[in-house]
């Protein structure tokens, strides 16, 4: 089973410990990976704080592939609504992307 997640940088990216590779193999997502995403060292494009300052709406997408069998036995142990299943679930992703994206308000005149 696959999850996906998504959300905001600030709490996706802390979850993440790989992320994928030019040929798409899982690496390791290291401290220094994360600051680059999260702390503003530089005013490059990439830098989530640099988005947000331009008026962008960021988010961070991660999964992660879990044993039919390790679900199941998930399912047993704890109530899904739970914060207790879902930190279970939402733990040692893979980092795929941060981006931005122009999200304007709409307004019926």
């Amino acid at each position: 089973m696959r999850v996906y997640v998504k959300g905001a940088p600030e709490e996706v990216i802390p979850l993440c410990d790989r992320t994928l590779d030019v040929n798409i193999q899982t690496k390791k997502f290291t401290q220094d990976d994360k600051d680059a995403l999260l702390i503003e060292h530089d005013m490059s494009s990439q830098n989530i704080n640099t988005m947000a300052s331009e008026g962008l709406k960021v988010l961070t997408y991660a999964f992660k592939e879990i044993p039919m069998e390790e679900l199941k036995s998930l399912y047993d142990r704890l109530t899904p609504e739970t914060d207790e299943f879902r930190d279970e679930i939402e733990e040692n992703l893979i980092y795929v992307c941060t981006f931005g994206m122009d999200d304007p308000l709409y307004t019926d005149i």
